[in-house]
C-alpha cells in the first residue's frame, strides 16, 4: 500500500514507538499477505476491541536486510533499491556503517561484526553499493557516502556480511568473556545463572560467532553484578539453538534471582587438548573459524601466563613444554614466535610472525600446564609445602590421612616422576599463611586431579597451619639396594628414568642426591661398576658428574649434557646415604 519493500517487514508490539492517542479502530488483524489493501484482511470489526493503547502496533519496511546467517540478526547485507534487493561490497564497509543498518533494523547497535568476502555466501541479486562509509550517526544507510547506485568495482565474492548480534559480554578482561547482557524490548538486560550450563553458553559463543568448544561458564556475578534489569531466568538449551531466545526460559523479565546471580561466560580462543587434565595439553587457538596449533619457538612462561589467565586457570609459574610433547597436532599452525610480556589479557595481543606465518612444523608443537596445585618453600623445585588453587586463590592442605597415593596426584599434576614421592606432615615445609583449602585428602592414586580424590568441602577442615603437607616428587632414586636408603642412581628427565655412569662421580656428588631423598648425607658411599646391577632397559642419562656439594639437585652439577656419555651400564654408579 505505501509502495515500500515488501520482504522481512518488521513487526512491533506492545506500543513500541509510543501509545497512540486516537481511537483504536482494529483489533485481531489477520493477513495472507497477498491483499492489497488492509481493509481485506479479516478483522474484529470497526472499533470492536478488547486492547488498549499499550498495545498499539508498530511495522518497520526497512530497506535493509540480513540474508543467510544462522539466525534473524547476522547474515549478507542487502538493500532495496528501484524494487529490487541487492547486495554491498566490503570496501571500506566497517563497523559505524553496520551500526546504521543494525539501527535501521532496530537491532542491538552495540559492537556490530562486520564479516568480508561473502562470508555469509555469494548474492545472485544486482550489486546495488560499493564504497559506503558511514559516521554511524545517520538514521539510514542511504545517507551515508558511497560510490553511487548500482556503480561499482567489485564482484560478489566480496559481498559484506553484518551480525547485529542480541547478546554481549561486558566487565571481562577481553572481548571473549565477561557478564552475559541480553537485548530485549530496546534495552540490555542479564541473566541469571540458574540452570545455565554449557550448553548454553555454547549458543552464545556461536551467536558472537567465537568459538563454542568447551566455553566456560561463571556464576555468581564472577564478572560484577549488573544493574540492568534481569531479562532472562532459568535459561536451558540444548545447545542446537541458533539464538539463545529459542531455548527453554520464563518469561521475559520473570525471574527469582537478583544481580548477584548474574551469570558471566569465557568463550576463549584458545584450548589446551591431549593433556592428563583440563589444566594442560597442547596448545590451540581459534582463527577465522578453526583451531590451530602454536610452534615453540621463543614461547615461555611470560606467553604461558596470559594462556592461563584467558582460561581462568591459575598464572603462577606456568610449565612449558615444546617438541610437542603433548603429541604433534593435525590442525593448521596458526602462530609461530609468540612472545608476551605477561601483562596481555588475550594471546593475540602478543608479539607474533603473524597469523599462519611460520617456519615449523607439528614436532614443535607446544604445550602447556597452568596446573593448580604447586610445592612451596621447599629447597628446590621438586618438592615443598602444597598448595592448591580454588576459587581464584592458593591455600594449603592439612596432613590429615595425605599419603604416598595422594602425592603422587600431585606428582603427576606437576609432571614430576610418580615413583614413591614422599609425604612430609607437620608443616615440614614451613606454616602457610594462607586459608587452608583442603583436609582429609584420600586418593587411590589413578586421579588426573587432586579435586577428583575424596575430600571435606573445600574450606572444610578442623586443623591448623601447623598440620600443612609437604611432598617431595625428587627426580632421583636409589633403586635394587638391600633398603630404601642404597641402590643404583637412576634420574628422571623428560618424562623417563635412565642411569648415570660412575665416571668422575665422587662421595660429593652423592651427598647431593642424598640430600634430594632427604636421607643422611654424611660420608655417603660410592659403588662403581653396577654395583646394584646394571639398568640394561634403560638410557644413560648423565657422565662426568661432578658436584661440589652445595648443589640442590643433581642437574645443577657438571656434566657433559643430558644423554651423552662415552660408557655402557656396566658403570651404572650406585649410592649408600649412611
Amino acid at each position: 500500500m505505501l509502495h515500500f519493500q515488501q520482504s522481512h517487514p518488521l513487526v512491533f508490539e506492545s506500543s513500541y514507538f509510543g501509545t497512540g492517542a486516537l481511537p483504536i479502530f482494529f483489533d485481531d488483524f489477520k493477513c495472507a499477505g497477498t491483499e492489497t489493501s488492509l481493509f481485506q484482511c479479516r478483522h474484529n470489526g470497526l472499533r470492536t476491541h478488547v486492547c488498549n493503547h499499550n498495545d498499539d502496533v508498530g511495522i518497520s519496511c526497512t530497506p535493509v536486510r540480513l540474508v543467510n546467517g544462522s539466525h534473524q540478526y547476522e547474515g549478507r547485507l542487502e538493500v532495496w533499491h528501484n524494487g529490487s534487493w541487492g547486495t554491498v561490497c566490503d570496501d571500506q564497509f566497517q563497523v559505524l556503517s553496520a551500526t546504521v543498518v543494525c539501527k535501521m533494523l532496530h537491532y542491538p547497535r552495540t559492537n556490530p561484526l562486520v564479516f568480508a568476502e561473502a562470508h555469509f555466501g555469494a548474492g545472485t541479486s544486482p550489486i546495488h553499493l560499493d564504497n559506503v562509509k558511514c559516521r554511524g550517526t545517520e538514521t539510514s544507510l542511504l545517507q551515508c557516502s558511497h560510490g553511487g547506485w548500482g556503480k561499482h568495482n567489485c564482484v560478489h565474492n566480496e559481498d559484506v556480511g553484518i551480525s547485529c548480534t542480541p547478546v554481549r559480554l561486558v566487565n571481562g578482561s577481553n572481548e571473549y568473556e565477561g557478564r552475559l547482557e541480553v537485548w530485549h524490548g530496546r534495552s540490555w538486560g542479564t541473566v541469571c545463572d540458574d540452570e545455565f550450563d554449557t550448553l548454553s553458553a555454547t549458543v552464545v559463543c556461536m551467536m558472537l560467532n567465537y568459538q563454542q568448544t568447551n566455553p566456560l561458564v561463571f556464576g555468581s556475578a564472577y564478572f560484577g553484578a549488573g544493574t540492568l534489569p534481569i531479562h532472562l531466568d532459568d535459561v536451558k538449551c540444548t545447545g542446537n539453538e541458533t539464538t539463545l531466545y529459542q531455548c527453554q526460559h520464563n518469561n521475559w523479565g520473570a525471574h527469582d534471582c537478583y544481580h548477584n546471580d548474574d551469570v558471566g561466560i569465557s568463550c576463549t580462543p584458545v584450548r589446551l587438548v591431549n593433556g592428563s587434565n583440563q589444566y594442560e595439553g597442547r596448545l590451540e587457538v581459534w582463527h577465522k573459524g578453526s583451531w590451530g596449533t602454536v610452534c615453540d619457538d621463543k614461547f615461555d612462561a611470560m606467553s604461558a601466563t596470559v594462556v592461563c589467565g584467558m582460561l581462568h586457570y591459575q598464572q603462577t609459574n606456568p610449565f612449558v613444554f615444546g617438541s610437542a610433547y603433548f603429541g604433534a597436532g593435525a590442525l593448521p599452525i596458526h602462530l609461530d614466535e609468540v612472545k608476551c610480556k605477561g601483562t596481555e589479557t588475550s594471546l593475540t595481543q602478543c608479539q607474533h610472525k603473524g597469523s599462519g606465518k611460520h617456519d615449523c612444523d607439528h614436532n614443535d608443537d607446544v604445550g602447556i600446564s597452568c596446573t593448580p596445585v604447586r610445592l612451596v618453600n621447599g629447597s628446590n623445585q621438586y618438592e615443598g609445602r602444597l598448595e592448591v588453587w580454588h576459587d581464584g586463590a592458593w591455600g594449603t592442605v592439612c596432613d590429615d590421612g595425605f599419603d604416598v597415593l595422594s602425592a603422587t596426584v600431585v606428582c603427576r599434576m606437576l609432571n614430576y616422576p610418580q615413583t614413591k614421592p614422599l609425604v612430609f606432615g607437620s608443616a615440614h615445609f614451613g606454616a602457610g599463611q594462607l586459608s587452608i583449602h583442603l583436609d582429609d585428602v584420600k586418593c587411590t592414586g589413578n586421579e588426573t586431579t587432586l579435586s577428583q580424590c575424596h575430600h571435606n568441602e573445600w574450606g572444610t577442615h578442623a586443623c591448623y597451619h601447623k598440620n600443612d603437607v609437604g611432598i617431595s616428587c625428587t627426580p632421583v632414586r636409589l633403586v635394587n639396594g638391600s633398603n630404601q636408603i642404597e641402590g643404583r642412581l637412576e634420574v628422571w628427565y623428560n618424562g623417563n628414568w635412565g642411569t648415570v655412569c660412575d665416571d668422575g662421580f665422587g662421595a660429593l656428588s652423592a651427598s647431593v642426591v642424598c640430600k634430594m631423598l632427604h636421607y643422611p648425607g654424611t660420608n655417603p658411599l660410592v659403588f662403581e661398576k653396577a654395583h646394584f646391577g646394571a639398568g640394561l632397559l634403560l638410557p644413560i642419562y648423565l657422565d662426568d658428574v661432578r658436584c661440589t656439594g652445595t648443589e640442590t639437585v643433581l642437574s645443577q652439577c657438571s656434566h657433559i649434557g643430558w644423554g651423552n656419555h662415552n660408557c655402557a651400564h656396566s658403570e651404572d654408579v650406585g649410592i649408600l646415604c649412611k
